[in-house]
């Protein structure tokens, strides 16, 4: 099962049931040699009914991505889909 988990996570294993699909999100702050690179090329997917959790240490961007999901923050990069929609125009 953590094989099959794995294969879905890579987006190797694509399903139409997928509720939420974050691709290559990155997100910076600053620019030139003090930008600070916050969130880089984080992706994956989550099935409709699947219970989802991100960990990580302190600093790690988990809060960043969830502002971005929440569309409290803009991605610098990459797509955040809602049912194969972008969430710009959800």
């Amino acid at each position: 099962m953590a094989h099959e988990r794995w294969l879905f996570l890579t987006g190797m294993d694509p399903t139409p049931s997928q509720a939420l699909e974050v691709r290559n999100v990155r997100k910076t702050y600053g620019e030139g040699e003090a930008q600070v690179v916050a969130v880089d090329g984080v992706s994956f997917t989550v099935a409709k009914g699947e219970v989802f959790t991100i960990i990580g240490p302190n600093g790690a961007g988990k809060t960043t991505v969830f502002n971005i999901i929440s569309r409290i923050y803009n991605a610098t990069a990459g797509r955040v889909l809602l049912e194969g929609q972008e969430i710009g125009t959800v």
